[in-house]
Parts: structure tokens; C-alpha cells; sequence
């Protein structure tokens, strides 16, 4: 789009130029005349410039801000979706480090009775 627009000011440039010089050859005038057109001409074509020029630059300006909120509400999107799985993740490995250390104590545990009860049958069979 803007390479669109850089050619129609372009465009108004060139025609601004070839009409006021064809303006020029067509209509004679004196020499004081003919400096002080050229140099109303010239001033009015550059206003006529610096006023798209102007107006093409709020444009672009415009054009940018909506792209970078665009690009802002899109990071702030997926940064909340990557902080969502990182919790859900995290939560995961809470659970199963839960259900690991749960296990590792009933195996203990198991082992803490299995000792216990041999000792106890080694006492019974030392008393009798």
C-alpha cells in the first residue's frame, strides 16, 4: 500500500510540474510575470506536496500503531497461554513428585515392617 501511495504523490508531483510548465508556454507574459508565476506555482505545488506528504505520514503513523497494538494484544495472548501451561505443568510434576514420594514411604515403610517382624521372630525363636 505504501508503494501505492508513493506513486500517486509521485504522479501529482509530475503532472503539478508538466502543467505549470505547459501553463508557462502557453500563455506569454513579461518577464516580472512570468518569475512571479513560476514562483506562486512552485510554492502552491509545494504546499500541495508537503500537505500529502504530511497527510500520508498520519497515515503510516496510523497504520504503525495499529499494527504494533495488534503485535502487543498477540504477545500478551500467548504470554498468558505459555504462563498457563507452565502452571499446568508445574502442577503436574507436583503430583506425580506427591505420588512418587507416597510410594517411596509405603516401600519403606514395608521394609521398616518386614525388619521389624524378623527381629521379632528372631527374639522368639532365641527364647525358646
Amino acid at each position: 500500500m505504501a508503494n501505492k501511495e508513493s506513486y500517486f504523490i509521485g504522479g501529482i508531483f509530475a503532472g503539478a510540474v508538466i502543467g505549470a510548465a505547459a501553463a508557462l508556454l502557453f500563455a506569454p507574459s513579461t518577464g516580472d510575470d512570468l518569475r512571479t508565476s513560476i514562483a506562486s506555482g512552485a510554492k502552491e505545488r509545494w504546499d500541495d506536496l508537503h500537505d500529502q506528504v504530511k497527510e500520508y505520514g498520519h497515515s503510516l503513523k496510523n497504520q504503525i500503531q495499529d499494527a504494533t497494538d495488534t503485535l502487543t494484544d498477540r504477545v500478551n495472548q500467548y504470554r498468558s497461554e505459555i504462563e498457563d501451561k507452565i502452571n499446568d505443568i508445574e502442577q503436574d510434576v507436583d503430583d506425580e513428585f506427591d505420588d512418587f514420594e507416597e510410594e517411596f514411604n509405603d516401600v519403606l515403610q514395608d521394609e521398616e515392617d518386614a525388619s521389624e517382624a524378623e527381629a521379632d521372630s528372631d527374639e522368639e525363636e532365641a527364647a525358646e
